[in-house]
């Protein structure tokens, strides 16, 4: 998988996309999001979804999938790490 340039192996995104389903279900990607001040829509915008598309991520009523899951875990490890926290 092509992801904004980057070429990932299956193991490579399947890796990201359980860490992205992790951070989603364990409210660390809202913890962070808002932390940083990010909006639904930004993070959305970032990943290539709708703002109610995050809201069901972090409540826990979908799961991220995909190069949209990829996109999601990259921006909150992106974010974690302005923070000072790993992911």
């Amino acid at each position: 998988m092509n992801i904004d340039g980057e070429v990932l192996s299956e193991g490579q995104v399947l890796t990201r996309l359980t860490a992205a389903r992790r951070v989603a279900r364990d409210g660390t990607g809202r913890r962070v999001r808002l932390a940083v001040g990010a909006s639904l829509s930004e993070i959305g915008r970032a990943c290539g979804v709708s703002k109610g598309s995050v809201c069901k991520w972090e409540h826990g009523q979908r799961e991220p999938a995909g190069e949209h899951g990829v996109r999601y875990w990259a921006i909150i490890s992106a974010l974690a790490a302005t923070l000072g926290e790993a992911q």
